[in-house]
């Protein structure tokens, strides 16, 4: 029997550390299956639920290389299984959702997987209503205080809608045979529709601290925007600080958040036809929605923070200014002994050259 490919492709903002993580922690669970989790650079990342791009950012790369050198790494990869008695081998990337967008990728990935000896290639995909997919990417994106005006991000920068067409296009055309599900915060959800609808295992134990991506929220996303027109530099400082607060200890950010999701649903009418080609590759119960909200029109929403928020915004520039006096003092320091070694040189020289 030929081995079996599996790829979980992301899309990004869909829990992808989440479930890599997942992967990385129950490599017992996957090899009962027969299946191999390949290891990666960012191994220990993802085991501590951190962020990374999954083991399959290799295969990423190699399927943007122009030499085609992916049967290399299926080859390796599928002998480190056989050495075990496996039968297939997973990869996880969100990064792959974005080659897959790339004409020659599908036939790179199909020819490799030939050249290998592998039988079937079974891809998940996750997508997210349309709304809910572009206020979380912008969240990631703006928290370093950049792209203040949200209208212009999301008409220039959010390249969601090019990226979907290119997948529809090109995905018809392999012999993939994919599997695409919606997106839910629920991690029993994700975990069975990967795990147990997927890859046919039994569902493994959900760790409680479930949440590998934090996020701010757009009224504090607002203020580091603001402050860093002003003091370029401590947003970092502000970001951390405002991550300690705990979501019910927040102000809301309904008012931002209704101005913001009345514009992308006013973005995607133009996309209208899009949404449906691919609800028709989506579950019956799990097609993608938009929900608009009306909001006044040329009224500059509400911002606000909690006492909490203000809090860590005052502590974040504590620590911002303390550690530039820590710098400067350590300028200082690092100043007067270069000015003292250079002394000591020049009077070095002048004595070593004085004639006797």
């Amino acid at each position: 029997m030929k081995p079996t490919l599996y790829l979980h492709c992301g899309i990004y903002k869909t829990g992808s550390s989440f479930l890599q993580t997942m992967f990385v922690r129950n490599r017992d669970l996957l090899k009962s299956r027969s299946i191999h989790y390949p290891k990666s650079e960012k191994e220990m990342d993802m085991y501590e639920g951190r962020i990374t791009a999954g083991n399959g950012i290799h295969l990423s790369r190699k399927l943007s290389e122009k030499e085609t050198s992916v049967a290399e790494l299926f080859s390796r990869d599928l002998a480190d299984a056989r050495k075990m008695n496996l039968t297939a081998v997973l990869y996880s990337s969100e990064l792959l959702f974005n080659r897959f967008a790339e004409k020659d990728s599908f036939e790179k990935l199909c020819s490799a997987a030939d050249t290998v000896g592998f039988g079937g290639i079974h891809a998940l995909i996750y997508f997210r209503d349309p709304v809910s997919h572009a206020l979380s990417t912008y969240k990631h994106r703006a928290k370093y205080g950049d792209h203040p005006d949200f209208k212009e991000w999301l008409q220039k920068e959010y390249e969601i809608y090019g990226l979907i067409q290119a997948f529809l296009k090109y995905s018809d055309d392999s012999r993939v045979q994919w599997s695409c599900r919606k997106y839910d915060r629920d991690s029993i959800y994700m975990v069975r529709s990967s795990f147990v609808d997927w890859l046919e295992t039994e569902t493994p134990e959900i760790p409680r601290d479930d949440r590998v991506n934090a996020s701010l929220q757009l009224n504090e996303i607002r203020v580091l925007q603001s402050i860093k027109k002003k003091c370029p530099g401590c947003e970092d400082f502000l970001r951390e600080s405002l991550l300690t607060v705990k979501t019910e200890e927040k102000e809301s950010e309904r008012g931002l958040k209704e101005e913001y999701t009345s514009l992308i649903a006013e973005r995607w009418r133009d996309y209208e036809l899009l949404l449906q080609a691919l609800n028709a590759k989506m579950r019956e119960s799990e097609k993608l929605t938009i929900q608009a909200v009306d909001t006044p029109k040329n009224k500059e929403p509400f911002v606000a923070l909690s006492e909490k928020q203000l809090e860590a915004i005052a502590e974040g520039m504590t620590v911002y200014w303390d550690a530039q006096k820590l710098t400067s003092r350590i300028g200082d320091i690092w100043d007067r002994g270069l000015n003292k070694v250079r002394r000591k040189w020049t009077a070095s020289r002048f004595y070593n050259n004085y004639p006797s």
